[in-house]
């Protein structure tokens, strides 16, 4: 088991099996990428005050998923939410909708022809 903290950061852990405890932010790094991530308090995360938290919130999870192995490799990434605050375009990030993700930041979907976006 690892644990990796603000106040005490883990190394990289090369390619051996552990758990990792991390705090957002400060997860090290696996040689071969996480089997899995388990992504935990989405609703507390998403329930914070602030006109950016959808995309401070997604932001933290691309960034932890993107330490874990291609799903045909077999990574797996895990958000835990309710439904009701996966909803909206922000949330089609979670089923890696990155297109429908960009045109959230178009003033009222404008880009939405141009780039196919169907959320």
């Amino acid at each position: 088991m690892i644990s990796s903290t603000g106040d005490q950061p883990a190394e990289p852990i090369g390619d051996r099996p552990a758990i990792v405890v991390s705090t957002p932010g400060v997860e090290p790094v696996a040689e071969e990428g996480y089997a899995s991530a388990l992504l935990l308090d989405g609703d507390a995360q998403l329930q914070r005050e602030g006109l950016d938290v959808p995309r401070r919130v997604l932001a933290r999870w691309f960034r932890a998923a993107s330490l874990v192995r291609p799903h045909a490799e077999g990574g797996t990434v895990v958000v835990t939410a309710a439904d009701e605050e996966l909803t909206g375009p922000w949330f089609a990030g979670i089923r890696w909708a990155l297109r429908a993700v960009s045109c959230t930041d178009a003033e009222t979907w404008a880009c939405r022809p141009r780039c196919g976006c169907s959320v």
